[in-house]
């Protein structure tokens, strides 16, 4: 399942690199973040079952690796579709701007 994330990333990435290549579809590139994020809600709630590590001290709960990786995905997507959202709403064009 993290192998699953990191493979959702890198056409997450790759979706914000064609923004570039064609910069009036803003929009289907904010649509095309949030499908990226329900597919990783999706991997997360499949991965529920092994989250947290199973040796832990009393009132404390580490999750494991590999969890890690898969909520970091889902969070760091997140950040990435509020930008696309305040790019398309006109508030700041941040996420787009420095390429040349």
């Amino acid at each position: 399942m993290p192998i699953l994330a990191i493979i959702l990333d890198l056409i997450a990435f790759g979706g914000y690199f064609l923004q570039h290549l064609y910069p009036g579809h803003y929009g289907l590139g904010f649509i095309f973040q949030l499908v990226v994020i329900a597919l990783l809600v999706l991997v997360t709630k499949k991965f529920y079952q092994r989250e947290f590590a199973g040796t832990r001290p009393t009132g404390y709960r580490y999750p494991t690796i590999r969890f890690s990786v898969i909520l970091l995905s889902v969070l760091i997507n997140g950040m990435v579709a509020v930008l696309y959202l305040l790019n398309l709403l006109g508030i700041t064009p941040l996420v787009f701007t420095g390429w040349h």
